[in-house]
């Protein structure tokens, strides 16, 4: 129950930074109605299953060389952790800058492959938006660092049927999120503002920026202190 129940979390906190599967999903919600938006976040939403059991499954053989590695190597392992935390942190204050979502033709000629799916419906649309994640240089790191962290912390037990419920909590999480997004824009669709679309995304830059502290607290929790400072007196 906490494998899944984490992946939820983890899996809505992920999906918050509005990308191109929210923007697609979005689109199509306003354009046809809500059950496409729906479809979409669907084929997106087991597409992120897949990649997340295959994160789970390939770190979980890392665990132990990862806590060899942080035992030897105290130092670097809380710089690369801290490093992701302030990344996480960084994209939650964009967002909390940002005042609007950019649903221009662009993005669509950016991922114009897509464009062939829509004959197919809505839910090969979001697989085929999930499979350019693919190309997206901070997806998978991201994925298997959180992969990695919520084992290491102790939120997902280590076994295949953890791993699984996991991945499907994560699925699910995304599902969620993506589905809250569709209705939400098609019921406030007649009163869409700027200020409306400001608040959506400081909810999401503030949910960010708790998760990054909260990973944070947890890096410099459980951080090897004595051993750090005995390799920055040795300088």
């Amino acid at each position: 129950m906490l494998s899944i129940l984490t992946g939820i979390i983890v899996g809505v906190v992920m999906a918050l930074p509005p990308g191109p599967a929210a923007l697609t999903a979005i689109k199509l919600g306003l354009s046809n109605s809500s059950r496409h938006g729906f479809l979409s976040g669907l084929g997106t939403a087991v597409m992120d299953f897949i990649y997340c059991f295959i994160a789970i499954v390939a770190t979980s053989a890392l665990i132990d060389w990862a806590s060899n590695f942080s035992n030897k190597h105290p130092f670097i392992t809380i710089s690369v952790q801290m490093t992701f935390v302030v990344a996480i942190i960084y994209i939650g204050f964009l967002h909390l800058k940002s005042t609007r979502v950019n649903m221009s033709e662009g993005d669509s000629q950016k991922y114009s492959f897509i464009e062939r799916l829509y004959e197919r419906g809505p839910f090969f649309v979001g697989i085929g938006i999930a499979l350019t994640n693919i190309v997206n240089p901070t997806f998978l790191p991201s994925l298997g660092y959180v992969a990695i962290n919520v084992q290491k912390f102790g939120f997902v037990e280590s076994g295949i049927l953890s791993n699984f419920a996991f991945a499907l909590g994560f699925g699910v999480g995304n599902f969620l999120w993506l589905m809250f997004l569709v209705k939400l824009f098609v019921s406030f669709k007649s009163r869409m503002s700027e200020s409306f679309i400001a608040r959506i995304h400081k909810f999401a830059g503030l949910t960010l920026i708790g998760f990054g502290t909260f990973l944070g607290y947890r890096v410099l929790e459980l951080a090897k202190w004595s051993e750090i400072f005995r390799f920055v007196f040795a300088f």
